[in-house]
């Protein structure tokens, strides 16, 4: 379609088609009369399928190229290993804020990781894995590889203001949408550098899980607590190596690398 040369027009496109047949797959568990672990296991069993189903009418239909390899298991050990320092981090916040809680409840196990593997999956599907193969498509230049990646990261961001709708506190939502548009950022870095989404699905998955076990937050996982410096301190550190680690991974001096893996998924 003339119309996916057009990559920020796509990108919405994309989007919300995404979203649309993503969620007219799946019947919401209310209306099965679900709940509880009974919800959490059934919103998770479907993740799979509703991805799988978005990505071939989506990229099977509406391209004109057939794009390869995306949901790839070869190049998931590669993108894992470039998580390792913010996994890293993320453990060590994790014990320290055990150490220096003031919130010991423990939330519900199960939900935490529907929740947080509804993210990890369908976040990365609608943000990243579709609108991010076709700017590499369209934008061959280096330029247009950086854009590509600010432009996404800023947007992934900036729907996490939705989490106000949801009960959480104003200051730490604006927080989220501005750490959430550094993570977007670093998730298409290692993409790109990848070429299969499936590491940063499960890096993505993992990172909410731990951070959200022992969180004040909504039933939709929306935080509750405000900013404090107990919070605000590991933030600022993660954002920070995500940053580093994002400049690193899109220098121009790996373009040529980049490019050509891009070329090859798209048959070009």
């Amino acid at each position: 379609m003339k119309l996916f040369d057009r990559p920020i027009i796509a990108y919405f496109i994309i989007t919300f088609l995404t979203l649309i047949i993503y969620s007219a797959f799946s019947v919401p568990a209310q209306v099965l009369g679900l709940e509880g672990a009974m919800a959490d296991l059934y919103n998770l069993a479907y993740l799979l399928p509703a991805t799988l189903v978005a990505y071939l009418l989506v990229v099977k239909v509406f391209f004109r190229g057939t794009l390869k390899g995306i949901f790839a298991l070869d190049g998931t050990v590669d993108g894992l290993k470039l998580f390792i320092p913010v996994a890293i981090l993320d453990v060590v916040a994790f014990i320290l804020d055990r150490i220096f809680a003031t919130n010991n409840v423990l939330n519900d196990v199960l939900h935490i990781v529907s929740i947080s593997c509804t993210a990890g999956i369908m976040e990365e599907m609608v943000f990243r894995a579709l609108v991010l193969p076709n700017f590499m498509r369209v934008k061959r230049d280096y330029g247009g590889m950086i854009f590509a990646v600010v432009f996404t990261a800023v947007f992934f961001g900036f729907t996490h203001i939705s989490n106000l709708a949801a009960g959480g506190n104003f200051g730490r939502v604006l927080q989220q949408c501005l750490t959430a548009s550094i993570s977007g950022g670093f998730f298409a870095a290692v993409y790109l550098n990848a070429g299969t989404i499936i590491p940063v699905m499960i890096a993505h998955a993992l990172h909410d899980i731990i951070n959200l076990l022992f969180a004040n937050i909504t039933e939709s996982g929306a935080m509750l607590e405000a900013i404090t410096w107990q919070n605000l301190i590991p933030q600022i550190i993660f954002s920070g190596t995500e940053l580093v680690l994002t400049t690193r991974l899109l220098r121009s001096a790996k373009f040529d690398k980049i490019r050509a893996l891009w070329d090859e998924k798209w048959g070009q």
